[in-house]
C-alpha cells in the first residue's frame, strides 16, 4: 500500500493530496511534510494518534498517545484510557485538514481528530473534539508528547518560570534525563508550553496548547486550588510530558487544539516562533490602543493612607526630578465587602486599620494627581465575589458551585474579613455588574488606572448547572475589564496580574526572586521568561523585592520599572539605575540563543548574556553573579556577539561602550580582541556582585 502524503506548497501550507479510506484497516500511515522546514509528521490511522515526526530526517516524536482521565463527583479519577485504545471509524479531507471519526469503546467516548499545518512554519496542529457523553464525570483530555528514543538522551527540557513556588516543579531548563519519574507542578500555575531540544540547536520540539473551542489561550494559567498540586497539572515524565488540553463535562461538545512544531534552535529561539503565532499577535491587539504615558512611567510607589497632602507634594517633587517625559503610577489599596472601592458608602483599608468614605477618596486621588505626570491606580478584586457582600446576598447564583452545591471558595485570602468566591463568567448578569462596577469607580474617583487582580484564568466546573467555565469564557470576560476602564477615558490605563493578560497595558511582577537567599540564575530564569512572555509594549512593574541591587539589576537589564518610597533623596546609583532602566524600557528582546555567549543553560561558568534591540543600538547586559563575594576581585569574562543574530548587518565601524550603572557613572569605550566570522568578541572586566551589571553597547 501507498501512503497518503499531504505536503505543504506554501508558506502556511497548502494541503495537496489525500487519500481516503472508509475504513482504517487498508490504510498506510498518513503523512504530513513540510519541504521548506522538512518536517515530516506521521498519523496512526489505526488509532488516529501522533506516530511520529521527525525533521530533517532526524527522528523528533513518536508514540504520542494522548490520554482520557474520567473524574467523578468525589474529586477522584474514576476512569482511564488513551488513544491506543481509539478505533479510526473514518478517515477524509475537509478543506487543508485530515479528518478523522474515533470511537474509544473502553469509556465510551466518540471523538473526532483533524490534524492541519499549524500556523506556525514546521507545526502540526492537532484539534481534539469530544462529542457529547452520558457518563455523570469531568473528562480530563491530556495532550501527550513521547520524545524519540534516538532524541532522548541528549535531550533538555524547558518550561516557563512563570510559578510562585513548588520544591518539585520542573522549571527552567533540565535535562531528560534527570527526570527518573513523574514529576508535577506543586503551585497554583499550569503552563502548557514546553520546549525540548539539543544543546547544538540542531533539533528542537516546541510543544503549547493554541486554543479552546476556537479561540487562542494564554500559554499558562491557574489550574488548581491555590497552592495546592493540581493532579492534571503540567507533567514530565522519563520519556517526555503531558497537560492537560481540555476540560469538559457531560452533554457537551467541546473542542482544543495542541501544536507540535519543529525547528531548529532552543527554547530561546521557540518563543519567538510562539509571539509569532497569529493567536498571539490577535489577542494583543489591542495594545496598539495603550495610552502614551503607560510607556513613560520611569518610578512606581503606592499609598496607604490616610494622610495625602504631604505625600502629593513629594510625589509631585519625585516627577519633577525624573524629568519633563517621565510618569510617576502610585498604587492606591484598599477594600470593600464586593471586592472593590465602593462608590456610595465607607469601605476598608487593606489593613483593616482606616475606614474611608467615597468622598475622602476622591480627595485623596485627587490631591495626589494634581501633578500632571502622576496617575494613581485603585485596586480591584477582579473576578470574585465576597461571600459577606449584598452581590452575593441578592444574586447567590451568579458565583460558581462545586460538586457538593455550595459555593466555590476562590482559595484567594486577600479579603481578611471572609471567603472570596468565583464569579461565573458563564452568567451575563454578573459579567454585566462585574463591568458597570469598574466603569463606576473609574468614574467616581477619576483614576489614572485601574489594578486588576485575583480571579485570574482557570477552568471551573459549575456543580450545579454541570456547565465548565473555561479560558474563552474569561478572556472575553477580561477583554470587557479593558472595554469598560477604557469606555470612562482613552487615557485611563489597565494594569494586571500577570494571570489576568493579555489585556491590559501594564503588569505587576508578584515575587519574591528579588532576595538574597535565592539562588541568582532562578531570579534571571523568572525575570527573562516573564519578559519574553509578554508583548514588549507592556509596562512591567517588580512589586515585591527585598535585595534593592538584585532588584535595580534586574529593572536595567530587563526595562522593569522600578518601584519604591517617594522620597527624593536617593543614593545617585539608584537615580542611575533608574535612568538605565528607563532607557532600556523600550528593549526588545532578540530571541536568538545564537546572539550572544555565554548562555547560563549553555555553559558552567557563572556569567549570563542576552541581547536586546534598544532604539538604535544593541545592549547586551552582562551578568556575573558567582558564589563569590561581593569584595572579591573581578573576572576577566569572554562576551562573543553574533552580528548577524542581532540583526547589525551594516559595514560601518561598530562602536562598543560598557556601562555599570550601579557602581560608576563612568561610560568606557571598548574594543573587540576578535572579529572571525561576523562575531565580536571582547574581554570585559565584569564585577562578581549584582551591582556589577555591565551593559555592552553596539552601535
Amino acid at each position: 500500500m501507498t501512503s497518503a502524503s499531504i505536503r505543504h506548497r506554501s508558506k502556511y501550507a497548502v494541503l495537496a493530496a489525500v487519500m481516503i479510506f472508509a475504513t482504517p484497516i487498508f490504510a498506510a500511515n498518513l503523512s504530513i511534510d513540510e519541504p521548506a522546514s522538512k518536517a515530516h509528521f506521521e498519523i496512526d490511522p489505526a488509532h488516529g494518534n501522533l506516530a511520529a515526526a521527525s525533521l530533517a530526517g532526524s527522528s523528533a516524536l513518536s508514540r504520542c498517545y494522548d490520554e482520557y482521565w474520567f473524574q467523578g463527583d468525589d474529586g477522584k479519577i474514576s476512569d482511564r484510557s488513551d488513544e491506543r485504545d481509539d478505533r479510526v471509524l473514518t478517515t477524509h479531507r475537509q478543506g487543508q485538514s485530515i479528518i478523522l471519526t474515533c470511537r474509544n469503546d473502553k469509556l465510551g467516548l466518540d471523538l473526532i481528530k483533524a490534524y492541519a499545518p499549524s500556523p506556525t512554519p514546521g507545526g502540526l496542529r492537532k484539534t481534539v473534539t469530544v462529542k457529547p457523553f452520558a457518563r455523570h464525570a469531568i473528562l480530563h483530555l491530556m495532550s501527550r508528547a513521547r520524545v524519540a528514543d534516538a532524541f532522548a538522551p541528549d535531550a533538555y527540557l524547558y518550561t516557563p518560570r512563570q510559578s510562585w513556588g513548588g520544591a518539585t516543579l520542573l522549571f527552567g531548563v533540565r535535562p531528560l534525563a534527570d527526570v527518573k519519574q513523574e514529576t508535577k507542578s506543586t503551585s497554583g500555575w499550569d503552563n502548557r508550553f514546553v520546549v525540548a531540544f539539543h544543546r547544538d540547536r540542531s533539533l528542537a520540539i516546541s510543544h503549547w496548547r493554541s486554543e479552546v473551542d476556537g479561540v487562542w489561550v494564554p500559554h499558562s494559567g491557574i489550574a488548581g486550588a491555590w497552592g495546592q498540586e493540581p493532579f492534571a497539572a503540567l507533567t514530565y515524565l522519563p520519556d517526555g510530558w503531558r497537560f492537560r488540553l481540555l476540560f469538559c463535562a457531560e452533554n457537551t461538545t467541546a473542542s482544543a487544539s495542541a501544536d507540535y512544531v519543529l525547528h531548529r534552535g532552543d527554547w530561546y529561539d521557540a518563543w519567538a516562533l510562539y509571539k509569532d503565532a497569529p493567536g498571539f499577535k490577535s489577542t494583543y491587539r489591542g495594545l496598539a490602543d495603550i495610552p502614551a504615558w503607560c510607556r513613560q512611567i520611569k518610578y512606581g510607589t503606592f499609598w496607604n493612607g490616610p494622610e495625602y497632602e504631604s505625600f502629593a507634594a513629594s510625589t509631585a517633587k519625585l516627577a519633577d526630578r525624573l524629568g519633563p517625559d517621565a510618569y510617576v503610577s502610585v498604587g492606591v489599596f484598599g477594600w470593600s465587602l464586593d471586592g472593590d472601592y465602593e462608590t456610595a458608602r465607607p469601605f476598608l483599608q487593606e489593613t483593616l486599620g482606616l475606614a474611608m468614605t467615597p468622598a475622602y477618596m476622591r480627595r485623596c486621588v485627587s490631591a495626589i494627581q494634581q501633578h500632571p505626570r502622576v496617575k494613581t491606580g485603585l485596586y480591584i478584586q477582579g473576578g470574585l465575589i465576597d461571600e459577606d457582600s449584598q452581590c452575593f446576598r441578592d444574586h447567590p447564583d451568579w458565583v460558581i458551585h462545586g460538586r457538593d452545591g455550595k459555593p466555590f471558595d476562590s482559595g484567594f485570602a486577600d479579603n481578611p474579613t471572609s471567603h472570596m468566591y468565583l464569579g461565573d463568567a458563564r452568567v451575563r448578569g454578573w459579567v454585566d455588574h462585574f463591568h458597570s462596577r469598574i466603569a463606576a469607580v473609574c468614574k467616581a474617583y477619576d483614576c489614572g488606572w485601574i489594578y486588576l487582580d485575583g480571579g485570574g484564568y482557570s477552568e471551573d466546573l459549575d456543580g450545579t448547572r454541570r456547565t465548565v467555565t473555561g479560558f474563552p469564557e474569561w478572556l472575553k470576560l477580561n477583554e470587557g475589564v479593558l472595554k469598560a476602564v477604557r469606555s470612562t477615558g482613552a487615557d485611563r490605563g489597565l494594569l494586571v496580574n500577570c494571570q489576568n493578560a493579555p489585556f491590559g497595558d501594564m503588569s505587576w511582577l508578584e515575587c519574591g526572586y528579588f532576595a538574597p537567599e535565592v539562588p541568582w540564575r532562578e531570579t534571571v530564569d523568572f525575570c527573562f521568561d516573564t519578559e519574553a512572555l509578554q508583548d514588549p509594549r507592556y509596562t512591567l512593574e517588580p512589586l515585591y523585592w527585598s535585595d534593592n541591587d538584585r532588584y535595580l539589576a534586574m529593572c536595567i537589564a530587563f526595562g522593569f520599572t522600578p518601584c519604591g518610597d517617594v522620597s527624593v533623596e536617593k543614593p545617585e546609583a539608584t537615580w542611575r539605575a533608574i535612568d538605565a532602566a528607563y532607557r532600556m524600557k523600550l528593549g526588545r528582546l532578540i530571541l536568538n540563543s545564537a546572539a550572544t555567549s555565554p548562555v547560563w543553560w549553555r555553559d558552567a561558568g557563572s556569567v549570563v548574556t542576552f541581547a536586546e534591540r534598544v532604539g538604535d543600538d544593541v545592549v547586551v547586559p552582562v551578568l556575573n553573579f558567582g558564589a563569590s563575594s561581593q569584595g572579591e576581585l573581578p573576572d576577566q569574562i569572554e562576551v562573543t556577539v553574533d552580528l548577524a543574530a542581532v540583526g547589525i548587518r551594516s559595514a560601518k565601524p561598530i562602536r562598543a561602550e560598557t556601562y555599570r550603572p550601579l557602581l560608576s557613572a563612568t561610560i568606557e569605550t571598548v574594543q573587540p580582541r576578535s572579529t572571525d566570522h561576523g562575531k565580536l568578541t571582547f574581554d570585559l572586566t565584569v564585577p562578581k556582585s549584582w551591582s556589577g551589571l555591565t551593559l555592552l553597547t553596539l552601535r
